[in-house]
Parts: C-alpha cells; structure tokens; sequence
C-alpha cells in the first residue's frame, strides 16, 4: 500500500471539495483539480452537467476550461 504525497493529498482534498459542492447544487458529486509541479492547484471544477444542462459539462472538462482562463 502505498502513501500519498503531501501534493497529492492536497490536490484530492481539493478535489474531494469540489464534488461536495456539486452535491450541495444537486447535481452529480464528482469533482476535479489541476495542481501545478510546484504543488499549486491552479484551477478546480465540478460536474454542471445536471445545473447547467450542459451535457459537456462534466467536473474535468470544468477544471481544464477553468485552467484555460
């Protein structure tokens, strides 16, 4: 069994927030984020598709159109 590095457990943490709020939203609790090599995260989503309508609107697609920006 391997651990996690501080970074990686930094980035599901952020993750893990993301889906939560998704839930809150009442839609699909998945959730996603971007971490830099210096261990920033630089951008996070979750999945819309259910808010929105939006049927691309899934928590990686939002991450990457939110690190786009």
């Amino acid at each position: 069994m391997s651990t996690l590095s501080p970074n990686d457990q930094q980035a599901l943490d952020a993750a893990y927030q993301q889906a939560l709020k998704s839930q809150r939203e009442g839609g699909i609790p998945i959730g996603s984020a971007r971490m830099d090599r210096d261990g920033n995260i630089v951008a996070a989503g979750h999945n819309q598709r259910v808010q929105s309508g939006d049927p691309t609107a899934h928590a990686e697609t939002v991450c990457i159109r939110s690190a786009g920006r």
